[in-house]
């Protein structure tokens, strides 16, 4: 007669079995894990490599073409504004580096670095969020403050643009606009003498907009209106934009092409974050001045990428 003993050991020893093989088993298909993930973590390595050094490649290239263009530049842009004198007017929040870029090629391409004045940057004081804002501003355009806050940034924006395209005639809006703050004078800082030159025949009228910052102010509230009225007044204007900007950026550039009559007049140029289109933005406004409105860059309606030399 099997005892009870007995029954206990067989059953200790079926479980231990039992234990034993899940064990061995499960320690043959960890260590087939463990393979294979060293061996896609051997192969990713290696990829990873190939991309810093493809990425070293590119940084490389990159320098050696940012070189270039820069020695390139003064050569292409030599001149090609002799005797014309840029003012360039900035949307509140435009990206930096376009900006600088801009300058440059500007200043490369006239006769003399002063020949470019500004940036002047529109504020965000002309959202006219307060009512002591849209006090002030009526006050300076001599009008109600009851008017509109459209209507009191449009004529704002017609006033601004007469001053400019035909010089001081008595008003001093530019000069109450920037005591006011609506305006903001980030060039080389404009004596009073300096701003009773500023604007009239001959004056180029570069305006910018588009970055990462972003701005309470709309450039179609006040840039677009700006640059409208500057063509109807037969200002030699120009537009321009980065790439890369904020994301559901405000459109500017993109307003000027699509109006028939306005695109016929304006040239614009939608990358001044890079180098061809700083340097093009200065042919497209050479081109300009012989009556020819060119749309340059990479996005929607750009005829080409850049403006024949």
């Amino acid at each position: 007669m099997i005892s009870f003993r007995f029954h206990l050991i067989s059953l200790v020893a079926v479980f231990l079995a039992l234990g034993l093989g899940v064990l061995i088993g499960t320690t043959v298909i960890n260590r087939g894990i463990v393979s294979q993930l060293e061996s896609r973590t051997e192969d990713l390595s290696g990829q990873l490599d190939g991309v810093r050094e493809e990425v070293a490649d590119l940084q490389a290239l990159r320098d050696l073409w940012t070189a270039f263009g820069l020695e390139a530049m003064g050569p292409l842009l030599d001149g090609r504004l002799a005797g014309s004198r840029v003012l360039v007017v900035v949307q509140d929040g435009t990206d930096d580096g376009s900006i600088d870029g801009l300058l440059a090629s500007l200043r490369g391409a006239a006769s003399t670095p002063e020949d470019v004045v500004g940036p002047i940057f529109l504020t965000g004081r002309l959202a006219l969020r307060s009512d002591a804002e849209r006090a002030e501003l009526a006050a300076i355009l001599g009008v109600s403050a009851s008017e509109d806050v459209e209507v009191l940034r449009t004529q704002a924006a017609d006033m601004l643009a007469d001053r400019l395209a035909f010089g001081a005639t008595g008003d001093r809006v530019l000069e109450e606009l920037l005591t006011a703050g609506f305006l903001i004078d980030e060039g080389r800082r404009l004596e009073e003498t300096d701003l009773g030159e500023l604007g009239g025949p001959g004056q180029v009228v570069v305006a910018v907009a588009g970055g990462p910052a972003g701005s309470s102010l709309n450039p179609e509230a006040f840039l677009v209106p700006l640059v409208e009225e500057l063509a109807r007044d037969q200002v030699t204007v120009a537009a321009g934009e980065p790439v890369d900007g904020e994301e559901e950026e405000p459109p500017f550039v993109s307003v000027i092409r699509s109006d028939g009559d306005l695109a016929s007049r304006v040239a614009t140029q939608d990358n001044l974050d890079q180098m061809p289109g700083q340097i093009g933005m200065v042919v497209a406004i050479e081109d300009l001045l012989d009556g020819v409105a060119g749309h340059y860059g990479v996005k929607d309606g750009a005829t080409r990428p850049f403006p024949e030399l």
